[in-house]
């Protein structure tokens, strides 16, 4: 829903966050679109997508 703005405003570090969790799990949709959207990001945005994904694990 991040990545293409469905019902949310477009956030690629929201949606690599998700997605991360996802491929993490070796969910391959995700691994599939986690790829497609590092392509789309700088790597300070990469770096808060990981930092906002292991934030989420640890509270959950």
């Amino acid at each position: 829903m991040y990545r293409n703005a469905q019902g949310v405003t477009q956030d690629y570090v929201e949606a690599y966050k998700f997605l991360k969790l996802a491929a993490d799990q070796n969910n391959e949709a995700a691994i599939t679109i986690l790829l497609e959207i590092r392509e789309r990001m700088t790597e300070t945005e990469i770096a808060e997508g990981n930092r906002r994904c292991a934030e989420f694990k640890a509270a959950h």
